[in-house]
């Protein structure tokens, strides 16, 4: 692949930046966006860091695909990660990623299921009421569903998912993996 036809990725929430760099030598062309500043980027090209909340960037480019590791569960929830806060955070900011990505292209994402809340300044949980409204304007192209028995995590399907109790102390909820696309492509 050549830099004029490598597929453009953006990563939303790159934290120390293990996701990109690996997914760079592949030979796709990596944004690594985290509104934390991370050293080990500074002047690199491949993957290209910016330091920016996804809610406030803004880029002429469009991407082929988004992935937004256990990220959006925090968007908007003031102290976390250096966040402030805004109301439906996570929310604003899936419609934004919608407007980032090319035409048919992929958002790739996991977030906490069970049920329903919000474990104080640290996460949203997405359940049978808030995930509906996160997938707005989103077709799912592929979900998996997992739960954490005896140490080990296991595949479970989404009705068992979704009403896991998440805990605060110890942190626990069950995981979900989705594959979306803009529903209007």
């Amino acid at each position: 692949m050549d830099n004029l036809t490598s597929p453009k990725i953006l990563d939303v929430g790159c934290g120390e930046g293990e996701l990109p760099e690996k997914i760079a030598k592949t030979g796709y062309l990596v944004t690594a966006l985290d509104a934390r500043e991370i050293k080990k980027y500074i002047g690199k090209g491949n993957p290209k860091f910016v330091k920016a909340d996804i809610l406030k960037f803004s880029s002429n480019e469009k991407f082929d695909y988004i992935t937004a590791i256990s990220t959006i569960e925090h968007i908007g929830l003031a102290g976390r990660y250096g966040q402030t806060k805004v109301f439906d955070g996570d929310i604003k900011a899936m419609e934004k990623i919608k407007s980032l990505l090319k035409k048919n292209g992929k958002f790739i994402l996991t977030i906490p299921v069970g049920k329903d809340t919000v474990v104080g300044n640290l996460h949203r949980v997405y359940g049978k009421e808030r995930l509906p409204l996160l997938f707005s304007g989103w077709k799912v192209e592929k979900e998996s569903f997992w739960i954490k028995e005896d140490g080990e995590w296991i595949e479970v399907n989404k009705e068992r998912a979704l009403e896991e109790e998440p805990t605060e102390n110890p942190p626990y909820y069950a995981l979900g993996l989705f594959v979306l696309k803009n529903k209007n492509d």
